[in-house]
């Protein structure tokens, strides 16, 4: 079969049917393109405004004593916490530590309980503690109190009762519980930490 010229003919109205299609077609195009435009246009606004932002930040002399500082921060909370090889020997040195402080300031009845599982806590690990004993006085419970405070390793209080009978001479007996964060190198080497 041969193509004849005829054959490409059309009728007028099909032609402005075609026409108007293309014009449609051109139409949404435009549009589309404009839409791009106008959010690479945004994105170079706000690539120009942070890298006028970075190039003054970085024309300051201080990133080398913010990293100073936040070295010796790191440095200052690794020796907060507590670290030994299983959590086991770091619960038996809490619970040492708990009971020696109580004791050094004459608490009587003394109980502490550690948890020696740890759990983690926003990717931080701690064990869990309990305390009960009785002060002797009130400025001993204080004294114990500063004697956490200012503990060379991170005690964490999350609550802290006191229960008093009023017929009772005795003291109060005060009963705590909180955690300690912890680092255990058995499991820092498995991950590859250490």
């Amino acid at each position: 079969m041969k193509i004849r010229p005829e054959d490409f003919e059309m009728s007028p109205l099909a032609g402005y049917g075609l026409c108007f299609l293309a014009l449609i077609m051109g139409g949404l195009g435009l549009e589309k393109f404009a839409a791009k435009e106008a959010q690479v246009k945004r994105g170079v606004i706000a690539a120009q405004t942070e890298f006028a932002t970075l190039s003054a930040i970085g024309d300051t002399e201080h990133w080398a004593s913010r990293l100073l500082e936040s070295t010796e921060a790191r440095q200052q909370l690794q020796s907060e916490i507590w670290q030994g090889n299983t959590s086991g020997v770091i619960a038996a040195e809490v619970q040492q530590a708990l009971r020696g402080l109580a004791q050094s300031h004459g608490f009587d009845n003394i109980k502490v309980r550690v948890d020696p599982d740890p759990v983690d806590v926003d990717g931080i690990f701690v064990l869990n503690f309990e305390f009960s004993g009785r002060a002797p006085t009130p400025k001993t419970l204080a004294d114990y109190f500063e004697g956490l405070a200012t503990s060379p390793k991170m005690i964490i209080i999350d609550e802290a009762r006191f229960t008093q009978t009023l017929r009772s001479p005795r003291p109060p007996v005060f009963t705590m519980s909180g955690l300690v964060p912890v680092q255990i190198a058995a499991a820092a080497a498995v991950n590859g930490d250490g």
